[in-house]
C-alpha cells in the first residue's frame, strides 16, 4: 500500500503513468475518479475534464461487472489490495473493453483509507482468443496454450494452470519460455521462431527429452504436440502439453524389469525363444546355441534343421498355430552327427486383440537325462543277465551222492552248508528232522541191547 500524498498521485510518477502501455486511475474513498492517465483515456474514448471528480468507476461498468466490483470491494478494504480482478469497462461510444484490474490502496498518516491506485490490462486479444478457441480448449484433457508467432502467451486453459501452476492472467501476455526449465530457455527462442517461419502439425522435440517448469520451480517430463492455426488477428500456434511423469515411472520401472528378466533369461539353461506364424524366429534369450553352433535369428527350423528334422519339428509348431492350444513334447535332433533331446514347451503368442501372431518356446536340452536313464537300463540288462548265469551255473555244480558234497569252481570239494554261506547271505541254525531223530533211537536201541 501506499500513502498519501497532497497530489493524490505517486510522486515523481506523471511521465511515466501517462505513456504506460497499461491504463492507471486513482480513485477516492467513493469511487470517483480523482487521476485517469492517457493510455486509459484513449481506452475508454474520454477526456479527462469528463471524468476527474464527475464521475465514478462503478458508472463505467457493466451490470455484471458492477456486481462483481461490489462482491470484491470488502476485501479489498480488508486487504487493502486486489490482484486481477476481470471486469468490463463501458466505453464513450457505447462499446465494451474487457481489463484485469490490479488495485492498491492509499492511506493517510493515521492508516485511514484515502485514495485507491489501480492498474488495468486490455484483454480484449484475450476474449477474442478465448470466444475462438475457449469451447475447444475447455473440452481439451491436455494443458493447452495458445501462443502468438512473437512467443506471448495468448491464452490457456485450465488444464494448463493446474499443470504449471499459475494463473491465466499470470500467463498471458508473458513470453512462453517462462513455462520452460532455464537451460532451455534460450536454444528454445530459435526453435520458436524457425517453427513459425515454416509451421506445421507436429511433435515437438522427436526423440527428445522434454520437462516443464512449474511456477514453484520443480520440473516435469512433458511430451508437447504444436499445430499453426490461422485466426483473424493472424497466425497462432496451439501447443498441447501432457505430464508423462507416470509414463516416465513406468517405463523406468519396465526397462528395469526387462533388464532383470533379460540377465535371468541369458544364465537360465533353459532356451526361450518366439517365433511368428511364418515360424522364422524373431527373438531367443541365446542368440547362437551352443548345441547348435550357428545364429537362429530370421531363420525358419527348414534352414536351420534340413528338410527332414525341420519339417517334422515345424508340424508340432504348426499344430500351436493352428489350434491356439499350446503343446508338450520330446524331440530329437542331430547336430553334426550327435542326437540330442530336448523337452519341447510351445505355446501361442497373442497380440493385445488375442490374434495368434506367433508361438513362445521353452526348450530344455535332456540329453544328459537320457544318456543317464539308456546307462541305467544297460545296467539293470547286465545284473539280469549275470543273476540268470548264475542261477544256471548253481544249476550244474557237482554234487556227491553219498556225502553231498560239492565241487566249486576252483575244483575244491567242500560241504553243502558251508558252499551256501559263501556263495549266499544264507545262515544256519541246527535241529534234527523226525526220520534222522527216528533212526538215531533205533540205533540206540541196538547199542544198549546185550
Amino acid at each position: 500500500m501506499n500513502r498519501y500524498s497532497p497530489s493524490g498521485a505517486l510522486e515523481g510518477t506523471d511521465a511515466l503513468l501517462d505513456n504506460a502501455p497499461c491504463g492507471f486511475h486513482s480513485l477516492d474513498k467513493d469511487g470517483v475518479f480523482v487521476r485517469v492517465n492517457d493510455t486509459e483515456l484513449r481506452w475508454l474514448g474520454y477526456t479527462r475534464d469528463e471524468l476527474i471528480g464527475k464521475k465514478k468507476i462503478t458508472e463505467l461498468l457493466t451490470s455484471e461487472s458492477r456486481a462483481a466490483f461490489q462482491d470484491n470491494f470488502p476485501r479489498f478494504m480488508s486487504d487493502r489490495s486486489l490482484r486481477d480482478l476481470e471486469l468490463q469497462l463501458v466505453r464513450k461510444d457505447g462499446s465494451i473493453l474487457p481489463v484485469l484490474i490490479s488495485s492498491t490502496a492509499v492511506l493517510d498518516p493515521q492508516g485511514n483509507f484515502v485514495l485507491s491506485h489501480s492498474v488495468l490490462r486490455d484483454i480484449t486479444k484475450h476474449k477474442r482468443a478465448e470466444q475462438d478457441f475457449g469451447g475447444f480448449l475447455k473440452a481439451a484433457p491436455d494443458a493447452m496454450v495458445v501462443m502468438n508467432p512473437d512467443g506471448k502467451v495468448a491464452l490457456v486453459n485450465s488444464q494448463a494452470e493446474k499443470l504449471f501452476g499459475y494463473s491465466w492472467p499470470e500467463l498471458v501476455g508473458k513470453d512462453i519460455e517462462m513455462l520452460l526449465p532455464e537451460r532451455f530457455r534460450v536454444r528454445h527462442t530459435g526453435h520458436r521462431a524457425e517453427y513459425c517461419a515454416q509451421p506445421k502439425v507436429r511433435t515437438m522435440g522427436a526423440g527428445l527429452e522434454l520437462y516443464g517448469r512449474r511456477k514453484d520451480g520443480t520440473e516435469l517430463p512433458v511430451e508437447i504436440s504444436l499445430s499453426p492455426l490461422e485466426t483473424g488477428d493472424g497466425l497462432v500456434v496451439l501447443s498441447a502439453i501432457r505430464d508423462i511423469t507416470d509414463r516416465k515411472r513406468l517405463d523406468t520401472a519396465l526397462r528395469e524389469n526387462e533388464e532383470r528378466f533379460r540377465v535371468a533369461l541369458k544364465a537360465s539353461p533353459v532356451v526361450v525363444f518366439n517365433q511368428d506364424r511364418e515360424l522364422r524366429y524373431t527373438w531367443i534369450n541365446s542368440p547362437v546355441l551352443a548345441w547348435a553352433g550357428r545364429d537362429y535369428l530370421g531363420y525358419t527350423d527348414v534352414e536351420i534343421l534340413g528338410e527332414e528334422q525341420g519339417t517334422r519339428l515345424s508340424a508340432i509348431k504348426q499344430e500351436v498355430l493352428e489350434s491356439g492350444k499350446g503343446i508338450r513334447a520330446e524331440v530329437a535332433l542331430a547336430f553334426d552327427g550327435i542326437v540330442h533331446y530336448f523337452d519341447l514347451t510351445v505355446e501361442p503368442l497373442r497380440d493385445s486383440r488375442g490374434t495368434v501372431v506367433g508361438i513362445t518356446c521353452a526348450s530344455t536340452d535332456v540329453t544328459p537325462m537320457k544318456e543317464a536313464a539308456v546307462d541305467r537300463e544297460r545296467l539293470i540288462a547286465e545284473l539280469q543277465e549275470a543273476l540268470a548265469r548264475v542261477k544256471l551255473l548253481s544249476g550244474l555244480l557237482p554234487l556227491c551222492a553219498w556225502c553231498k558234497k560239492i565241487c566249486d569252481e576252483q575244483g575244491s570239494w567242500q560241504s553243502l552248508e558251508s558252499y551256501i554261506q559263501t556263495h549266499s547271505e544264507a545262515d544256519f541254525t541246527h535241529g534234527m528232522c523226525p526220520d534222522c531223530l527216528a533212526k538215531l533211537d533205533r540205533r540206540a536201541q541196538r547199542s544198549s541191547q546185550p
